[in-house]
């Protein structure tokens, strides 16, 4: 059975098999690539089963090709960047708004925003600054230590 999947993975099943000292399902965690009936790789997601009978050992291999699944998740990630990452003019036009507003509320000028201003928090302040220097989310979040769903929840709140 080792023949289907890439010589790499090969390897890696084969020291699975191995090791394998379970007698329930064991869902394997690394991505493997094995090849399609037509000879093509792709990704799958392998679960062993140790199964002791009389007369020896077998190993029951399922197989799940992650290909729809992995093609489903670049695609959403290739959408949350478009949604959460505007481009770089318009990241700038936004730090400007942010600066303007932010020097409204120190008292540089009066304008109809500092109410609004006045309402978002010190982390959103904070995320306000480096959206200004033109952070990514994800760099954004490596900065602060928080995820970039947080930043980006905190840039929907500023946004609003």
């Amino acid at each position: 059975c080792l023949n289907i999947f890439t010589a790499e993975s090969s390897k890696i099943v084969r020291r699975h098999f191995e090791t394998c000292t379970t007698d329930i399902p064991v869902p394997f965690d690394e991505l493997l690539i094995a090849r399609n009936c037509a000879g093509k790789e792709i990704p799958v997601e392998l679960t062993m089963h140790k199964v002791r009978l009389q007369s020896g050992t077998v190993f029951h291999i399922g197989l799940r090709d992650m290909t729809d699944i992995q093609r489903l998740e670049t695609g959403l990630e290739e959408t949350r960047e478009q949604v959460d990452e505007p481009v770089p003019q318009m990241r700038r036009s936004f730090g400007r708004f942010i600066k303007e507003r932010l020097s409204a509320l120190a008292g540089e000028t009066g304008d109809q925003f500092e109410e609004l201003l006045l309402k978002l928090t010190p982390r959103e302040v904070e995320i306000c600054r480096y959206i200004e220097a033109g952070k990514s989310t994800e760099r954004i979040g490596e900065l602060l230590s928080i995820t970039a769903d947080t930043v980006r929840t905190h840039r929907k709140n500023i946004r609003r």
